[in-house]
């Protein structure tokens, strides 16, 4: 096995060799520059079935969407801590007196396609949702909270159904999202009923068909889903809810 020292120095010779530049804007020397990074704190929420928020870490635009598509589709795994970190940001600014009680919250993944994930090289939710549940939990023991956050991937799509994403298809694709999607419980802690519940994570929401399709099944199994959280949000007419830390 290498030593610390020998991965250190190979780690600062490729930084010398090859450049990291910004996933966003392709500023050198940075995984996610600062201006970039405060792209991911202008806050939005928006409501996409009744009573079903989403809280999304900032607006889909040019920078935000380079970067998240870094991460999710050419495997820029460097983000995957910061990415982590603003979304765990979010969740726990929204549910901070849910985290104060003993409730168990399960932190469900949004699904990908298995062509997707064999695509990509790995699930990337799952992967984001691992580092957030560690987060979240770290959180609440600070705190001295019983409350305790599990990772859930309960969802899943059937390989059968072939994804269509082409706008005019939205309606052929939420329909084919509502008989694909399949639900595998999931244990979380020793909480049943009012003591568990439920938040979906997912990296985009545009029309929200995605997420519909989760919450509609989630809760025809008994599940108590509280809200959605998403790295950005792709409708333009969502106002900020601008946020600095």
């Amino acid at each position: 096995m290498l030593s610390d020292m020998t991965v250190d120095i190979l780690q600062m010779a490729s930084m010398v060799l090859f450049p990291r530049s910004c996933a966003g804007c392709g500023a050198r020397d940075s995984v996610l520059c600062d201006a970039c990074s405060q792209l991911f704190l202008r806050w939005r929420e928006r409501s996409i079935a009744h009573s079903f928020t989403v809280f999304s870490c900032g607006q889909y635009t040019r920078a935000v969407r380079n970067a998240v598509l870094a991460w999710k589709d050419h495997g820029d795994e460097e983000l995957d801590v910061l990415f982590a970190g603003l979304l765990a940001e979010r969740i726990i600014c929204v549910l901070k007196n849910i985290l104060s009680t003993d409730v168990q919250v399960c932190v469900v993944p949004a699904p990908s396609s298995p062509k997707s994930v064999q695509s990509r090289g790995r699930a990337h939710m799952n992967i984001l949702s691992i580092r957030i549940v560690q987060q979240i939990n770290a959180y609440t023991q600070e705190q001295g909270s019983n409350c305790r956050a599990h990772m859930c991937p309960c969802l899943h799509i059937d390989a059968k159904i072939r994804k269509s994403v082409t706008a005019s298809h939205r309606k052929e694709r939420a329909e084919r999202l509502s008989k694909g999607l399949l639900y595998e419980p999931q244990h979380a802690g020793d909480a049943e009923g009012s003591k568990r519940c439920t938040i979906i994570l997912d990296d985009i929401v545009t029309s929200g068909a995605t997420l519909r399709a989760c919450v509609r099944l989630l809760r025809s199994r008994g599940e108590h889903v509280l809200a959605a959280f998403t790295l950005s949000d792709a409708d333009r007419h969502t106002p900020d809810n601008a946020y600095y830390a």
